[in-house]
């Protein structure tokens, strides 16, 4: 079941949480430092996966 939710979604417990990102996203605007902050490894990850694969806009990364 998908639920919108608001407040600190890091707070959730939710099995899955979704969250838009542009391809060329630095990680520094509205949520994503906290996600970069406490998931380093995944902006680290999105980076190195936007310079091989050169996602489009609206394409899913998992």
């Amino acid at each position: 079941m998908i639920k919108e939710v608001s407040a600190d979604i890091l707070l959730s417990k939710a099995q899955v949480l979704a969250h838009g990102v542009a391809p060329e996203d630095h990680f520094n605007q509205g949520l994503a430092p906290a996600l970069r902050q406490q998931y380093p490894a995944m902006a680290k990850d999105f980076r190195h996966y936007c310079q091989v694969v050169h996602p489009k806009a609206g394409e899913l990364w998992a």
